[in-house]
């Protein structure tokens, strides 16, 4: 890309220029007219050179220029010492300072650097902005910024200056593009706001614009975001010359201009259009935090750059080993935002996790979790740093980041004991500082992955009306599902009562579909707890009646559920699928049965890798249960239900193998405590049930679950190990969260991958 500004930098063709602007930036008493470049601001004339030669002050700025060459500090306060403020001019004084703070190795407590800023201050004072001039004033506060002196007086006192109202107004007006963009970068570092200042930088923004370089006006749009300020007439010409900036051939430029649209929420859609247009070179030119700034203000705008993000992807490796933890933080956060899979990207940061977690903050590390858990990206390597190094997340992390990774765990079904038991120490103190979404995340985490923290939910009784005052619709249906879910309703019924009836008295319209299946849920468990809950509205209760009917039961059903409903016909065991739980006929609707025979109230649950949790670090499933499995358990056996859960890692062993699927059903009905008779039966061709005694005959070859001949056959529990190689990892099967349940979208197999599993399973006779 060529730049397309000429060398004299005069107002390009299509510029948009003011000219009242114009004139209104000439100093007073002077008609000459703008220098159109800074080439031609300095007088350099053979006359003037001349002058200069035999000029003390001219002599003892190119000594001072000269021994901040050499990095010699102290030698350039001693001839301040020597000279004094009677032989110093306004450029020596500048020059000084400009000298200073490009020496890293200053000593800011040396006393006669104190008496230079304490003098160079008052001189500013005494004489005014005038005798100083734009120039040299810009300069002196870019140095003070940049050595960061917020804690000397005398810096306090000169920076204070120029921030009132005549020395701001002067400073905006009369400066050249470059000073006024390097004074608005040193009140931004200097964290002082000037009104008066970026009002009339904002006046001036056509003459900023069509004058200035790409990275005066980047760096003038990033102080604005900065300091939090809006500036609608810069922001304007920048869109407008949004082609010109990004052909400058200057990535950090583009990238602190759309930090800027993006910290200040301006819209910019021919700017980031520019960027994806030049994605290709970006990517190649950028430093990694120049990219991981495009991608978060991306993010944050949700505007989609998909060839930008391809080009990333494409260079994760390169991007994950030079970036810093907050670049790689901000970057992924940016991907779940707008809802992008980056499959090499978040493969290598897996590989980095541990120096991830080790260089990182806590909040780095949280809104990787969190970006994770967005983007339903199993990263176990991660998240077994994180429950590695729990106690350090918890102690130093902010409540938000501890929320957000809680959150993170139990959207992907991690087992984080140390997380949990780390938040469940420190309950008192995150319950006080957190705010309300991030205690009800925490309480849905908790719910998810059926975690009891006794000590979190008996804190939360403390701050019933901040959470109800600030929550949203979402917010108090998390709450009241994890009282439900944990089985803590009657702990806490008046929080219960007091969470329910701020819900049901929002506008429903507020509440989403997630939101009314919680509802429903939260609503069938307290009634079997003898709870009554608060009617609905008319509105709100039609709603979730709807919801509460309206799920299709062939969305429901699993190929492993299929298989098994087909096998228990075989075998003579009357039943229906996705049998409703809520009502004595129908189907589907929230908390289906999988398999239930209504006469005998037997459910038969096909439990799937989405009822487990998964271990952190190998990615593998678990045999712990869920929050939601547990408590639909306990729902139907509430209800008079006779339940029966089919683990799929006992499914796995025998899967393959027909006689020891219906041997392992059998055996499965058997320990139900289901006994047999006519009633049971589809018809003669099904074939009888036989007697338990002759059962346990039958199953002896394969199956001991008395576990008293343990040499003659190998039970399921001894067999166990032989399971890993035959489990799917998490990532088999998707879920996809509705608020009251999982519904499990298993990755059907197909026969010949079906049988070279079963192979892999060695069974013994």
């Amino acid at each position: 890309m060529q730049n397309h500004r000429s060398p004299l930098r005069t107002p390009r063709q299509g510029a948009v220029v003011n000219d009242t602007a114009q004139s209104a930036s000439l100093p007073r008493n002077n008609t000459k007219q703008y220098p159109s470049s800074r080439k031609h601001q300095h007088c350099n004339n053979s006359k003037m050179k001349k002058r200069n030669e035999w000029n003390p002050a001219f002599a003892r700025n190119k000594k001072i220029i000269e021994l901040g060459r050499q990095s010699k500090w102290k030698d350039i306060l001693q001839l301040y010492e020597k000279e004094q403020s009677d032989c110093f001019n306004n450029v020596n004084y500048a020059t000084t300072m400009s000298q200073l703070g490009r020496i890293r190795t200053v000593n800011t407590r040396d006393p006669l650097f104190h008496s230079f800023l304490d003098d160079f201050a008052c001189q500013l004072e005494s004489r005014g902005h005038e005798w100083l001039g734009t120039r040299q004033l810009a300069n002196t506060l870019h140095a003070i910024s940049k050595m960061n002196l917020k804690n000397i007086p005398g810096a306090r006192k000169f920076v204070t200056l120029s921030t009132n109202e005549q020395t701001s107004r002067f400073l905006a007006r009369n400066g050249e593009p470059q000073e006024v963009a390097n004074s608005a970068w040193a009140f931004a570092k200097y964290q002082l706001q000037s009104r008066t200042f970026f009002a009339e930088l904002d006046n001036q923004a056509d003459r900023l614009v069509s004058c200035g370089l790409p990275q005066e006006v980047a760096n003038a749009a990033w102080a604005c975001a900065t300091l939090d300020v809006q500036a609608p007439r810069l922001f304007s010409v920048v869109e407008k010359n949004a082609s010109w900036l990004a052909s400058s051939e200057r990535p950090q430029a583009i990238a602190n201009t759309v930090w800027a649209c993006a910290k200040l929420g301006v819209e910019s859609p021919n700017l980031f259009a520019e960027v994806e247009k030049h994605a290709e070179w970006l990517v190649a030119e950028s430093k990694t935090q120049e990219l991981s700034n495009i991608v978060w203000a991306c993010g944050t705008l949700e505007v989609q750059c998909p060839n930008l993000l391809s080009e990333i992807n494409r260079c994760a490796t390169w991007f994950v080993r030079s970036s810093k933890p907050q670049e790689i933080a901000n970057t992924a956060w940016g991907y779940a935002r707008l809802g992008v899979h980056s499959t090499c990207l978040f493969a290598e940061i897996d590989k980095r996790a541990e120096w991830f977690v080790a260089e990182g903050k806590p909040q780095e590390v949280a809104n990787l979790a969190w970006a994770c858990g967005t983007l339903e990206v199993q990263s176990p390597n991660l998240f077994f740093q994180i429950e590695k190094n729990a106690r350090w997340l918890v102690t130093l992390g902010l409540p938000q980041g501890i929320a957000n990774t809680a959150w993170a765990c139990a959207r992907l079904g991690i087992q984080s004991p140390s997380l949990f038991f780390e938040i469940e120490n420190h309950a008192k103190q995150f319950v006080s500082e957190a705010k309300a979404q991030e205690i009800t995340n925490t309480a849905w985490a908790c719910a998810t992955l059926g975690v009891q923290l006794p000590v979190l939910f008996s804190q939360l009784e403390a701050r019933v009306e901040d959470i109800v005052r600030y929550s949203k619709a979402q917010g108090l249906a998390n709450i009241c599902y994890a009282l439900a879910v944990l089985d803590l309703m009657v702990e806490y019924q008046k929080s219960l009562a007091y969470f329910w009836e701020s819900l049901v008295s929002k506008c429903p319209q507020e509440i989403a579909k997630m939101e009314l299946c919680q509802l429903v849920q939260v609503e069938v468990f307290a009634s079997k707890v003898g709870i009554s809950l608060k009617d609905p509205p008319p509105e709100l209760r039609t709603r979730m009646d709807i919801v509460k009917h309206s799920t299709n039961p062939a969305d429901l059903q699993s190929s492993y559920q299929k298989k098994v409903s087909s096998l228990l016909s075989s075998i003579g065991f009357s039943h229906d699928n996705e049998v409703s739980s809520l009502c004595e006929t129908g189907s589907g609707g929230i908390l289906p049965i999988d398999i239930a025979c209504r006469e005998r109230k037997v459910a038969i649950e096909c439990d799937g890798p989405s009822h487990f949790l998964i271990a952190s670090g190998s990615g593998r499933v678990t045999r712990v249960e869920n929050g939601p499995t547990r408590a639909k358990r306990l729902f139907l056996e509430r209800s008079g239900w006779t339940v029966i859960n089919l683990r799929y890692q006992d499914w796995m062993i025998v899967r393959g193998n027909k006689l020891e699927e219906k041997l392992f059903l059998r055996e499965r009905l058997l320990e139900g405590g289901v006994d047999y008779d006519a009633s049971c039966l589809r018809g003669k061709e099904a074939g009888p049930f036989v007697g338990k005694q002759d059962t346990k005959d039958i199953l002896k070859p394969c199956f001991t679950p008395n576990g008293k001949n343990q040499e003659a056959a190998l039970s399921l529990e001894s067999r166990e190990h032989k399971l890993w190689k035959a489990c799917p990892k998490a990532d088999d099967t998707e879920n996809i969260y509705t608020g009251d349940h999982c519904i499990e979208q298993r990755l059907d197999r197909d026969s010949q991958n079906t049988k070279e599993q079963a192979q892999r399973i060695p069974i013994d006779y």
